[in-house]
C-alpha cells in the first residue's frame, strides 16, 4: 500500500483540491484508490472497466481510451514495474528542482511526469491539457 496526497488544481478554483488515502494492487491485478478525504471514496480499475463505491453506492464504467496512459502509469508505479513504463511510454530523464523528473510520453495523451530523489519516488503528475492539473505525492498522506 502507497499513501498519497492528491493536489488538483482546477483553473476555476484559487487554492487547490486536496485529497488523501491509499493506493494498492488487488489480488485480482486491478489498482484500488481508497480515498479517505475529503470523502471516502474506493475507486477499483481494471483493465476495461472501473468501479467507483461512495455514499451513492457502486458505479461501473467503462474506461475511456484518454485514461489508459494514466492507469497505466500508475499500476507500474504501485507495482514498482520499470519495464511497463518503458514499454507503454517514451522516457525522458531530467533535473528537477528537487531531484529528478521522468517525463512519460504517449502520443495523444496528457502529459504526465514522475518526480523523484535518489531512488525515492516522491509524486505522480498529471496534467491534461485542458482542466485540473494533479499532482499525487506519496508517502505520509497525513
Amino acid at each position: 500500500m502507497i499513501a498519497y496526497r492528491e493536489e488538483i488544481f482546477h483553473p476555476g478554483l484559487l487554492t487547490p483540491v486536496i485529497a488523501t488515502g491509499l493506493l494498492r494492487e488487488a489480488r485480482n491485478g486491478w489498482l484500488v484508490r481508497e480515498q479517505t478525504t475529503p470523502v471516502v471514496e474506493t475507486t477499483r480499475l481494471g483493465e476495461t472497466f472501473l468501479s467507483v463505491e461512495g455514499a451513492a453506492g457502486p458505479n461501473l464504467l467503462p474506461i475511456p481510451d484518454s485514461l489508459r496512459p494514466t492507469i497505466t502509469a500508475m499500476r507500474a508505479l504501485v507495482r514498482g514495474d520499470t519495464l511497463a513504463l518503458r514499454k507503454a511510454f517514451a522516457l525522458e530523464l531530467s533535473d528537477a528542482p528537487e531531484g529528478w523528473r521522468l517525463d512519460l510520453t504517449q502520443p495523444g495523451a496528457d502529459r504526465l511526469a514522475i518526480l523523484g530523489c535518489g531512488d525515492v519516488v516522491r509524486a505522480f503528475e498529471i496534467a491534461p491539457v485542458e482542466g485540473a492539473r494533479r499532482v499525487l505525492h506519496f508517502g505520509d498522506a497525513g
